[in-house]
């Protein structure tokens, strides 16, 4: 009988670690179905949903690189810099090979004066070759270089990005902007239709599209750009800016 009680009492434990590890197995998958419904809520710009979504993923599992990631995004948006550093070096330093929170974390690093530990950490991203999307960190890349005045670099970047993924938008409007000002309006022109093939016109780039169209000397294409971007964004600065310039009705 004693024999018995001891491998009953193993049993009983054996099934209650099962028990626990499926407890925190589920507690796992429910965090990251909040960290789903968090980023999609924030995609929506419907920020308190979100806070309450990634807080219960935290909750939940508070070792989550994913969810401390999400939140330093969420805080980041919130203008809450302190906030979201605090989540960055949470999530970087809990996996080290969550190339999307170091990605995200070395964007940070760059808008906030710090570019050379933001570039060092792309470069770690860069150097893994693991991450799916290398045109998005070479993008950030230039961006953060264009920030410093490294604009050779930030180019080279850019082309690299685009090289990658010839499709990249925030790339194409990066290299339009570099041939505006290096006064290689052809180039400009091409980068611009490049981007307009594949998303929308922004008051950004119809203001750029005027400016190009008229540096060319094609007045009426200018118009017909300065016409969307008085339809579409009558009140925004390059709305303002055109009309300063003449180019539109005010």
């Amino acid at each position: 009988m004693l024999r018995w009680i001891g491998g009953l009492l193993l049993t009983s434990l054996l099934i209650g670690c099962g028990s626990w590890r499926e407890k925190a197995d589920e507690k796992r998958h429910a965090a990251e179905v909040y960290v789903s419904k968090g980023v999609g809520y924030m995609e929506e710009k419907r920020y308190e949903q979100a806070m309450e979504d990634l807080t219960r993923a935290l909750e939940l599992n508070s070792n989550s690189s994913e969810a401390h990631n999400a939140m330093a995004v969420l805080y980041e948006r919130l203008d809450k810099p302190a906030e979201a550093v605090t989540h960055y070096r949470r999530a970087v330093s809990l996996d080290e090979n969550n190339y999307a929170a170091l990605n995200n974390y070395s964007r940070f690093l760059c808008s906030h004066g710090q570019s050379d530990e933001g570039l060092a950490f792309l470069d770690r991203v860069i150097d893994s070759k693991l991450y799916d999307q290398p045109w998005l960190v070479l993008t950030n890349k230039g961006i953060c270089y264009k920030m410093t005045d490294r604009l050779e670099d930030a180019e080279h970047s850019f082309r690299a990005a685009l090289e990658s993924q010839p499709l990249f938008a925030p790339a194409l409007l990066e290299m339009a902007l570099i041939s505006f000002d290096h006064q290689q309006y052809m180039s400009t022109r091409a980068f611009l239709q490049r981007y307009a093939g594949i998303v929308p016109h922004t008051a950004q780039t119809l203001w750029l599209s005027v400016q190009t169209e008229t540096a060319l000397g094609n007045a009426g294409l200018a118009r017909t750009y300065a016409d969307q971007l008085r339809g579409r964004f009558p009140n925004s600065p390059e709305a303002t800016a055109a009309r300063e310039a003449g180019l539109l009705g005010r």
